[in-house]
């Protein structure tokens, strides 16, 4: 009689647990992304402030990178509570140009008014011209877009 050790019977059984979950899991993935619950988000929205205001670059680049993308998964929502500590990164000479063009950028994708107005007096009255001309990109793009009807 020939015999299959018990080994090669247990990793057959092992395989074919592993494809029916790998199946069971792509039936219930979708392409849409996850709403969350109005209390989640401002957990997240606290935390981002939190981040934004970190002593780290590193750390603020990502909460502000971070706060782009939650703005674009979540247009509805108006993360106010993101302008002013943008506003300090925007503001801040001692912060790395990367930092406060990503600040700039973040505060044109809130659409505020106080965002806005950040922007154009930082386009006019900085020294650094990266920034200078980052700023003075997005003011235009702006009123592009008000004189489109968006």
């Amino acid at each position: 009689m020939n015999r299959i050790p018990a080994v090669v019977v247990i990793l057959a059984v092992v395989a074919a647990l592993l494809s029916f979950a790998a199946s069971a899991m792509a039936k219930e993935k979708s392409n849409e992304p996850l709403t969350y619950r109005g209390a989640l988000v401002s957990t997240i929205e606290e935390n981002l402030t939190i981040g934004m205001k970190h002593y780290s670059p590193g750390v603020r680049l990502s909460a502000i990178r971070t706060a782009r993308d939650l703005k674009a998964l979540y247009p509805q929502e108006s993360f106010d509570s993101f302008v002013i500590p943008l506003m300090t990164v925007l503001k801040d000479k001692n912060a790395p140009s990367q930092s406060r063009i990503l600040a700039a950028l973040a505060l044109h994708d809130l659409r505020t008014a106080r965002g806005d107005f950040a922007i154009s007096q930082t386009a006019l009255f900085t020294d650094d011209s990266r920034l200078a001309n980052a700023c003075a990109w997005l003011v235009v793009e702006r009123r592009k877009e008000e004189l489109a009807g968006c």
